[in-house]
């Protein structure tokens, strides 16, 4: 098999000739050594020359629209730190998209079970998505933004171990989370006003000061922490267990209690005081007789 130094004569000029020959195989970046062996790879069916025991670092896929687990060999992706997908709408079960610094996929819709990158992901753009399965981004120990305003259903292990993220906006998410966010230590604000409930799940969020839950209506086996959070809004919360330690949710929780108690207590002597006021009619066919 061929090696790189056997074509050109330094690394300068082998980065000048790889630009030529691979214009639209989508590799924006490659860290070249002339000791690597040469051999085809296909990216979507696109072929490019790759040295073995070099690095593909940028990757700009036009043309893919789907992704699936056997996308690229391990020991291609895992040195890949930018990836730009403009068209992807895809990403299938068990996809590893390597050690990713940034992700951005503006068309992406849908991710299946298990997708996940390094610990080494700071960034993951992806403003059309709507569904992700089962321990997405799980493992994203780094990651720092997350954009997905239209996510509307996540699977569980979502998100289970971001340490560096602090703030956590899914405006359209609905239903349930379980086993989601439980080792985000620096979280700070969360704001998911059509999610429902809640399933052990934030276990460490000892820096959170914003809680906006406006439709959750149960907590179990959550925010197992006693922290305090500043702002606390959960109108709805009717049911947590006593594996809920945060002060501010406890709180939260009875208020809402009161609440309905003084509401049912208000409503009951409204019924008595309604129904003492009705006046009993007396049927026709009995004035009818005593008119007669």
């Amino acid at each position: 098999m061929a090696k790189l130094e056997d074509y050109f004569k330094n690394e300068e000029t082998a980065g000048k000739i790889m630009k030529l020959i691979m214009p639209k195989s989508g590799l924006k970046s490659m860290l070249l050594q002339p000791s690597g062996e040469a051999f085809i790879l296909y990216v979507n069916n696109i072929p490019v020359i790759y040295f073995d025991g070099n690095a593909i670092t940028e990757m700009y896929l036009l043309g893919a629209k789907e992704l699936h687990h056997d996308w690229l060999p391990f020991d291609v992706v895992k040195d890949i730190r930018f990836l730009e997908l403009p068209n992807v709408e895809s990403i299938g079960d068990e996809v590893y998209l390597g050690g990713l610094q940034m992700v951005s996929a503006p068309k992406l819709i849908r991710v299946g079970d298990w997708c996940d990158i390094s610990k080494e992901s700071q960034e993951f753009d992806a403003p059309s998505l709507k569904f992700v399965g089962k321990g997405f981004l799980r493992g994203a120990k780094n990651l720092k933004k997350l954009n997905v305003p239209n996510l509307e259903k996540a699977g569980s292990y979502f998100l289970e171990y971001n340490e560096e993220l602090e703030t956590l906006d899914l405006p359209k998410l609905e239903g349930s989370l379980c086993m989601c966010c439980r080792q985000n230590q620096k979280l700070s604000r969360v704001f998911a006003p059509k999610l429902q409930d809640i399933y052990d799940s934030f276990h460490v969020v000892t820096k959170l000061t914003i809680l906006d839950l406006p439709n959750v209506t149960e907590i179990i086996d959550s925010f197992t922490s006693k922290c305090e959070i500043q702002d606390v809004r959960l109108p709805k919360l009717t049911t947590i267990d006593r594996r809920v330690l945060s002060p501010s949710i406890i709180e939260a929780y009875q208020r809402n209690e009161i609440a309905a108690d003084s509401t049912n207590f208000l409503r009951g002597i409204e019924t008595v005081q309604n129904a003492s006021t009705i006046k009993t009619q007396e049927p026709q066919f009995i004035k009818d007789y005593r008119d007669r």
